[in-house]
C-alpha cells in the first residue's frame, strides 16, 4: 500500500519536472534567440583567440 502511494508521487514529481525542464527550456530558447546572433559571433572570435 505505501509503495502504491510512493509510485504515485514520484510520477507526480516526474512529470512536474519533466514540464519545468520543458519551460525552463523555452525560456532559455527564447532569450537565446535574442542574444543568438551575438553570442555565435563572441563564440567564434573566442575559438579564434585559442592557440
Amino acid at each position: 500500500c505505501v509503495k502504491k502511494k510512493w509510485r504515485h508521487y514520484f510520477k507526480i514529481a516526474a512529470l512536474l519536472i519533466f514540464i519545468i525542464q520543458i519551460a525552463v527550456g523555452q525560456l532559455i530558447f527564447l532569450s537565446g534567440l535574442n542574444r543568438s546572433k551575438i553570442s555565435i559571433h563572441e563564440g567564434m572570435t573566442e575559438i579564434k583567440r585559442l592557440p
